[in-house]
């Protein structure tokens, strides 16, 4: 998985995509973009590689994709690093009963 991961991280950061990315206004259309440029995400049938690709996208290039602070991920599991264990949370997490009080989500104008 984290080969996978790599070698993802590697064609982004080395054919002008994050420059692109990074241009552009709301999270929303980082996804997006970056979804029509990289179809192995959007594609990926596994929530959790699809995840650890998101987190390494948003964390190592410096991409806002609207990660949650607390979510880590590691090879084969991913973790609330608030709650202190390990959780089913997508990539972006809308609204999260530890995170946000009163239900509020974080991210209101977010697609997802």
């Amino acid at each position: 998985m984290r080969s996978r991961v790599k070698a993802l991280i590697r064609k982004i950061n080395g054919n002008g995509i994050v420059r692109e990315l990074q241009g552009l206004q709301t999270s929303e259309e980082r996804c997006q973009r970056l979804f029509e440029l990289m179809p192995e995400i959007s594609g990926c049938r596994n929530p959790i590689i699809r995840n650890q690709m998101l987190f390494h996208i948003h964390v190592e290039l410096g991409i806002d994709l609207k990660v949650c602070e607390f979510f880590w991920v590691n090879e084969h599991r991913q973790y609330c690093r608030l709650a202190g264990d390990e959780c089913a949370c997508i990539i972006p997490q809308l609204e999260c009963v530890i995170r946000d009080k009163g239900k509020r989500s974080k991210y209101p104008d977010s697609f997802y």
